[in-house]
């Protein structure tokens, strides 16, 4: 991917945290480039970007905010039809909106609400992204999945035999993208009903959501090889902290967003399709197929 200074580059989720801290990071490397930070609920105003172009680095003329809602499909194709118009092509795609809340098993219907809220925004809410956003992507554009340590393979530990075979499943290197969808809808379903464990599910959903991220971006990039596009796609967990989450081990934000900057700029031939560590190391997926984690940490609040 050459590094111009002509780059268009999209990032939900953008309005704090490493979202923007990346958009920052992304200036940095493509000074001039045009960046649109993505945010549903913020207050856009003339003051609000005019306080990011003066964090951000010079030449940030080109950045600013915009309303997305990525469960809102008239919202997305206004984006796209915004970035088509201006642009006619989109270079970058970084996904990382999200939603996390501490595990409430007290309940199917309060587990059920979190399954429905968390994997709508995370998993459906990205994939609602990626359809939309897809018909403007540029010949080798980059698109970055914000993802986990808790969507670590390992941590589908329900039920012995039945998370084996969920494991198995999702580690399926040709697993199609209905099949995958259909597990996301499973768990849903059985986080209203009741049982989700017994089935092989653990008892979080941010970790369900991730796994499914993680799964998805291996199937886009199975797509666009057979499409010849050029279009590289990875899932990195970026090692930063977060509110709700407590962690033993975490890097600087800077770093995190780093991370991410540099994974939406690997070379053609670098990594792809791959599940990331913030320091870009990939995660062997079907390692953690015969080795579940003991312990669910999201329902602990532990890592």
């Amino acid at each position: 991917m050459p590094l111009l200074f002509d780059k268009v580059a999209l990032i939900t989720g953008a309005s704090r945290g490493v979202g923007y801290a990346a958009a920052r990071k992304l200036c940095e490397k493509f000074p001039g480039a045009t960046i649109y930070l993505a945010t549903k609920n913020q207050d856009i105003t003339p003051e609000l970007n005019k306080k990011m172009r003066e964090d951000f680095p010079e030449s940030s003329d080109h950045c600013e905010y915009i309303k997305l809602d990525i469960n809102d499909p008239e919202s997305l194709d206004k984006v796209r039809d915004m970035i088509r118009s201006r642009h006619d092509t989109l270079d970058i795609l970084i996904n990382n909106a999200g939603r996390y809340e501490v595990p409430d098993i007290s309940s199917p219907t309060k587990f059920g609400d979190q399954a429905d809220l968390i994997v709508g925004t995370n998993y459906w809410g990205l994939k609602n992204v990626v359809k939309s956003m897809r018909d403007i992507f540029t010949p080798g554009a980059r698109v970055v999945n914000t993802s986990s340590h808790l969507g670590h393979l390992s941590l589908i530990n329900g039920e012995a035999k039945k998370s084996q075979h969920l494991r198995e499943l999702l580690a399926d290197p040709n697993i199609a993208e209905r099949s995958l969808d259909n597990l996301m809808t499973e768990f849903q379903n059985l986080a209203k009903s009741g049982g989700w464990e017994v089935e092989g599910w653990p008892n979080c959903a941010y970790t369900v959501s991730k796994v499914g991220v993680n799964v998805y971006t291996r199937i886009l990039q199975r797509q666009f090889d057979e499409e010849e596009s050029g279009v590289v796609i990875n899932s990195i967990h970026p090692g930063t902290s977060h509110s709700k989450i407590l962690q033993q081990s975490v890097i600087p934000l800077e770093d995190g967003a780093y991370a991410i900057a540099n994974c939406a700029c690997v070379p053609d031939k670098g990594l792809k399709g791959q599940v990331l560590w913030h320091n870009l190391t990939p995660i062997v997926w079907e390692e953690a197929v015969n080795r579940p984690s003991l312990l669910n940490s999201a329902a602990f609040k532990v890592n």
